[in-house]
């Protein structure tokens, strides 16, 4: 870009060079005739002169300025083809399918695959093509039971939740697929939509809550209350799965040996006090607790808590 515009700095010097050297020998001319009409014309001329020298360095300007705007149009317009080439290249390499939709909600790009597309129909996805057009033929089309029946109203759903996502909208396909689409809106107001499929994600979501609760029911139905002693044995946790004699509020807080005056069998408390302080695994230990006028048998089970860097933390159990 300089070096064109520089090349086209001379040009108002040349022409008032070339312009000059044409017609000085008639203005000398003239002037020398020693009348008042050819010393007119000889004025005039020279006038004429100026004029057209202005005219030369305005349109001088336009044209470098006209030049160097063509000049940086074409190096932006490279620039941004490069850009788009390489946002195409990390688009395609990418697991997710991403479409980007301008501020009038039609399709500007996208890396969708035709074996691969979810939810939206492959076919449709054309430069320019309409998000509402698009997410209609994606319902008619039956890939989502959601949207069977209520084809209209799905889209309006989907459409709301697009203007102004607050969580991802999550699609669940007739094969059983699970999608999970994110909104991110751009500084131009565009908008990319990420789509992904969280089916084994899902799945082994719902496999861990299961396993959880079956673990959660097996201590509710194996014992009355789940305890947890600090590594000094104070009570830490004491949570009865349903209404209990044994004094909870009470032992909460304290150490195990507020259980003594309860144990009145003195190999019963010593049983107790050896497993507490042995810090290791212990199952099923049975001894007589006195509450009131209550004598109960409990059977005892507990594990030791080690953390990360193998410390002793404390016991849990049942």
């Amino acid at each position: 870009t300089a070096g064109v515009i520089a090349s086209l700095a001379a040009l108002p010097t040349v022409s008032l060079a070339y312009a000059t050297v044409i017609t000085m020998p008639l203005i000398l001319r003239l002037l020398t005739q020693g009348d008042l009409l050819h010393a007119v014309m000889a004025i005039m001329l020279i006038i004429y002169i100026g004029y057209l020298c202005g005219f030369v360095r305005n349109a001088h300007r336009g044209l470098v300025a006209g030049v160097g705007a063509a000049i940086e149009k074409r190096n932006t317009l490279k620039k941004l083809e490069a850009a788009h080439h390489r946002l195409s290249q990390a688009l395609e390499r990418t697991a997710e399918e991403i479409l980007l939709f301008d501020s009038s909600e039609r399709l500007v790009l996208s890396n969708a695959r035709p074996s691969e597309s979810l939810p939206i129909r492959q076919d449709q996805m054309q430069n320019g093509a309409r998000l509402t057009d698009l997410m209609a033929a994606t319902a008619r089309a039956r890939l989502i039971p959601a949207a069977v029946g209520r084809e209209e109203a799905w889209v309006e759903e989907f459409l709301a939740w697009y203007r102004a996502p607050d969580r991802d909208f999550v699609i669940k396909m007739n094969d059983d697929r699970i999608c999970a689409v994110t909104a991110q809106l751009t500084e131009d107001g565009d908008v990319f939509l990420v789509l992904s499929d969280i089916t084994e994600f899902t799945a082994q979501a719902v496999i861990a809550k299961k396993s959880s609760q079956r673990l959660q029911d097996f201590a509710e139905l194996a014992s009355d209350c789940v305890w947890e002693l600090d590594a000094s044995g104070i009570f830490t946790m004491l949570a009865p799965h349903r209404p209990s004699p044994i004094p909870v509020e009470f032992l909460l807080g304290k150490p195990v040996r507020a259980l003594k005056p309860m144990i009145h069998d003195a190999a019963d408390w010593k049983k107790v006090a050896a497993v507490i302080t042995s810090q290791q695994s212990f199952h099923d230990v049975r001894y007589r607790l006195q509450t009131g006028d209550r004598s109960l048998t409990v059977s005892m089970s507990g594990k030791p808590v080690i953390d990360d860097k193998g410390q002793f933390q404390g016991l849990r159990g049942t």
